[in-house]
């Protein structure tokens, strides 16, 4: 069980943190209900949201800063290990950030495909918009979706429109999209 924060407003309506960002779920909700889109059936591709993307590359490119600078130090010092640990974190710092800038979701006709994970529509069981626990220590707005395999996939909605994506996805595979509303 994951332990969530709750926060009250001056309206006293239920909010909760999302990364340190409050968010109303009540309006997400609203928001997503009132929305309609037109589906072509073409190819979107979802990136993820500045905001977010900016707080990454300041940490993992802080991290490489640092990592810089250590080991530039520790070559001039001839510390061996230390600059063994610098040079990890250096590749740390890049592979990370290039996955943040690399990451993205795409929809298909027929399918989703984030990473190396590919979604069949035909094979979704259900598809529930919810806010989950992310991380052991996170909560946030999140896309749950069981296939008929019985294989379970959480897609973070971190990303740039995420109420055109669930509406795309709510449109593809119909009754199937469950929206809870009370979390």
């Amino acid at each position: 069980m994951t332990s969530v924060l709750y926060l009250y407003d001056i309206k006293n309506t239920k909010t909760r943190t999302e990364g340190g960002q409050m968010f109303n779920w009540k309006k997400f909700i609203d928001d997503f209900k009132k929305s309609k889109i037109v589906d072509n059936g073409e190819k979107y591709v979802f990136r993820l949201s500045n905001p977010y993307l900016l707080h990454m590359t300041v940490f993992f490119g802080s991290i490489g800063v640092l990592a810089v600078i250590s080991l530039i130090n520790s070559i001039e010092n001839k510390y061996y290990i230390r600059m063994s640990v610098s040079v990890i974190l250096i590749g740390y710092a890049v592979v990370s950030l290039l996955k943040i800038f690399l990451y993205k979701i795409i929809i298909e006709k027929d399918y989703i495909k984030y990473g190396k994970c590919e979604i069949k529509f035909s094979d979704i069981k259900t598809a529930t918009l919810t806010i989950g626990s992310v991380t052991r220590t996170k909560v946030g707005k999140c896309l749950e979706i069981i296939s008929n395999k019985k294989k379970e996939y959480v897609l973070r909605l971190n990303i740039h429109n995420p109420i055109k994506f669930l509406k795309i996805i709510e449109n593809r595979i119909g009754d199937k999209f469950i929206v809870t509303e009370d979390v």
